[in-house]
Protein backbone atom coordinates (compact mmCIF):
# COMPACT_ATOMS: atom_id res chain seq x y z
CA UNK A 1 0.00 0.00 0.00
CA UNK A 2 2.98 2.43 1.08
CA UNK A 3 3.72 2.11 -2.71
CA UNK A 4 0.61 3.04 -4.39
CA UNK A 5 0.98 6.46 -2.30
CA UNK A 6 4.38 7.13 -3.19
CA UNK A 7 3.63 6.68 -7.04
CA UNK A 8 0.37 8.09 -7.01
CA UNK A 9 0.42 11.06 -4.32
CA UNK A 10 3.33 13.10 -6.41
CA UNK A 11 1.17 13.37 -8.94
CA UNK A 12 -1.96 14.75 -6.83
CA UNK A 13 -0.17 17.36 -4.68
CA UNK A 14 -2.05 20.19 -6.31
CA UNK A 15 -5.58 18.55 -5.06
CA UNK A 16 -4.73 17.44 -1.65
CA UNK A 17 -3.20 20.27 -0.73
CA UNK A 18 -7.22 21.65 -1.60
CA UNK A 19 -8.62 18.91 0.29
CA UNK A 20 -6.21 19.85 2.97
CA UNK A 21 -7.60 23.67 2.76
CA UNK A 22 -11.38 22.28 2.52
CA UNK A 23 -13.99 24.06 4.38
CA UNK A 24 -15.61 20.70 5.55
CA UNK A 25 -13.84 19.29 8.90
CA UNK A 26 -14.14 15.70 7.71
CA UNK A 27 -12.53 16.42 4.43
CA UNK A 28 -9.84 17.93 5.68
CA UNK A 29 -9.41 15.33 8.49
CA UNK A 30 -9.25 12.36 5.63
CA UNK A 31 -6.75 14.46 3.44
CA UNK A 32 -4.50 14.87 6.79
CA UNK A 33 -5.11 10.67 7.22
CA UNK A 34 -3.74 10.24 3.45
CA UNK A 35 -0.57 12.04 4.35
CA UNK A 36 0.09 9.74 6.82
CA UNK A 37 1.00 7.00 5.04
CA UNK A 38 3.47 8.94 2.37
CA UNK A 39 6.81 8.40 2.13
CA UNK A 40 9.39 11.12 0.80
CA UNK A 41 8.59 13.75 -1.47
CA UNK A 42 10.33 16.43 -3.42
CA UNK A 43 11.15 19.77 -1.73
CA UNK A 44 8.93 21.31 -3.96
CA UNK A 45 5.80 19.28 -3.35
CA UNK A 46 6.90 19.00 0.74
CA UNK A 47 6.48 22.76 0.50
CA UNK A 48 3.06 22.92 -0.58
CA UNK A 49 2.22 20.36 1.45
CA UNK A 50 4.19 22.11 4.54
CA UNK A 51 2.57 25.19 4.40
CA UNK A 52 -0.98 23.85 3.98
CA UNK A 53 -0.58 21.49 7.12
CA UNK A 54 0.69 24.56 8.96
CA UNK A 55 -2.11 26.67 8.40
CA UNK A 56 -4.48 23.86 9.82
CA UNK A 57 -2.57 23.91 13.40
CA UNK A 58 -4.92 26.50 13.90
CA UNK A 59 -8.13 24.83 12.78
CA UNK A 60 -11.27 24.97 14.42
CA UNK A 61 -11.66 21.19 14.72
CA UNK A 62 -9.21 19.61 17.55
CA UNK A 63 -9.42 16.32 15.69
CA UNK A 64 -7.57 17.96 12.14
CA UNK A 65 -5.03 20.08 14.33
CA UNK A 66 -3.73 16.99 16.14
CA UNK A 67 -3.87 15.42 12.53
CA UNK A 68 -2.01 18.20 10.87
CA UNK A 69 0.76 18.10 14.14
CA UNK A 70 1.08 14.45 13.41
CA UNK A 71 1.52 15.15 9.90
CA UNK A 72 4.40 17.62 10.07
CA UNK A 73 6.86 15.24 11.39
CA UNK A 74 6.27 12.83 9.20
CA UNK A 75 7.18 14.96 5.80
CA UNK A 76 10.75 13.50 4.56
CA UNK A 77 12.59 14.69 1.70
CA UNK A 78 13.14 12.30 -0.80
CA UNK A 79 17.06 13.26 -1.42
CA UNK A 80 19.54 13.61 1.37
CA UNK A 81 22.03 15.97 0.99
CA UNK A 82 22.64 18.88 -1.92
CA UNK A 83 20.92 21.79 -3.13
CA UNK A 84 16.87 20.27 -2.17
CA UNK A 85 18.06 19.44 1.17
CA UNK A 86 19.30 22.97 1.94
CA UNK A 87 15.77 24.16 0.55
CA UNK A 88 13.95 21.67 2.45
CA UNK A 89 15.81 23.10 5.50
CA UNK A 90 14.76 26.57 4.88
CA UNK A 91 11.11 25.90 4.74
CA UNK A 92 11.70 23.80 7.91
CA UNK A 93 13.02 26.90 9.50
CA UNK A 94 9.64 28.53 8.82
CA UNK A 95 7.84 25.71 10.30
CA UNK A 96 9.37 24.52 13.15
CA UNK A 97 8.82 27.86 15.02
CA UNK A 98 5.15 28.18 14.37
CA UNK A 99 5.07 24.54 16.30
CA UNK A 100 6.75 25.74 18.71
CA UNK A 101 4.37 28.27 19.43
CA UNK A 102 1.50 26.02 18.94
CA UNK A 103 3.12 24.50 21.90
CA UNK A 104 2.00 26.91 24.46
CA UNK A 105 -1.68 24.99 23.13
CA UNK A 106 -3.47 23.95 26.30
CA UNK A 107 -5.07 20.82 24.73
CA UNK A 108 -2.39 18.40 25.65
CA UNK A 109 -2.93 15.92 22.33
CA UNK A 110 -1.84 19.16 20.26
CA UNK A 111 0.86 19.16 22.20
CA UNK A 112 1.52 15.55 22.53
CA UNK A 113 1.56 15.41 19.16
CA UNK A 114 3.74 18.41 18.33
CA UNK A 115 6.59 17.01 20.13
CA UNK A 116 5.87 13.48 18.77
CA UNK A 117 7.14 15.45 15.09
CA UNK A 118 9.27 17.41 16.52
CA UNK A 119 10.80 14.11 17.65
CA UNK A 120 10.71 12.51 14.51
CA UNK A 121 12.70 15.78 12.77
CA UNK A 122 14.77 15.48 14.85
CA UNK A 123 16.22 12.22 13.24
CA UNK A 124 17.30 13.97 10.39
CA UNK A 125 17.31 17.42 11.35
CA UNK A 126 18.92 17.37 14.79
CA UNK A 127 21.18 20.64 14.46
CA UNK A 128 18.72 23.01 12.66
CA UNK A 129 15.55 22.06 15.53
CA UNK A 130 18.43 22.31 18.11
CA UNK A 131 19.22 25.48 17.34
CA UNK A 132 15.59 26.76 16.74
CA UNK A 133 15.34 25.73 20.33
CA UNK A 134 18.11 27.53 21.34
CA UNK A 135 16.85 30.35 20.36
CA UNK A 136 13.42 30.19 22.47
CA UNK A 137 13.98 32.05 25.37
CA UNK A 138 14.61 30.87 28.65
CA UNK A 139 10.91 31.94 30.56
CA UNK A 140 9.18 30.57 27.60
CA UNK A 141 6.55 27.71 28.67
CA UNK A 142 7.56 25.37 26.31
CA UNK A 143 11.36 25.75 27.12
CA UNK A 144 11.61 22.82 29.38
CA UNK A 145 9.34 20.39 26.78
CA UNK A 146 11.76 21.71 24.17
CA UNK A 147 14.99 20.58 26.44
CA UNK A 148 13.87 17.54 27.26
CA UNK A 149 13.47 16.04 23.64
CA UNK A 150 16.69 17.21 22.75
CA UNK A 151 17.69 15.55 25.56
CA UNK A 152 16.16 12.17 24.78
CA UNK A 153 17.69 12.16 21.39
Amino acid sequence: MGAFFTTVLPSQINALVGLIEDNGIPTRAYALRTLLAMGPLGVEHLKLLAYAIMARLDDPSGEVRELAATCLGRLQIAADGGEEAGRWDDVLRQIVPTMFLHLENPELKLRKAILASLEQLLVHHRALIKGLANEVAAGCPYKKDLDEILAHQ
